[in-house]
């Protein structure tokens, strides 16, 4: 396996985390306007803390970006 081939799959990991950090906000959002507007309890209040996933996905998307800027830097490209 080249470095660069192990390289993608590292970042296609961190894509997957950030769709899941993504899909903690969803469930907490239908969790709040199903206890807001219905009255009623979904999921057993396992979303409560769905919220903190806003923070990994930025924090993810942050890292993807500097890493994917680093690397076409290293290489020569200028980003423009």
């Amino acid at each position: 396996m080249t470095k660069s081939s192990n390289a993608h799959k590292k970042l296609n990991l961190l894509q997957v985390y950030r769709g899941i950090a993504a899909l903690l906000v969803v469930m907490f959002h239908i969790n709040q306007m199903s206890t807001e507007r219905l009255n009623q309890v979904t999921f057993f209040n396992l979303f409560q803390a769905g919220w903190s996933g806003v923070d990994y996905f930025f924090v993810l998307s942050g890292f993807i970006m500097v890493y994917v800027y680093c690397r076409l830097c290293s290489v020569g490209l200028s980003v423009r």
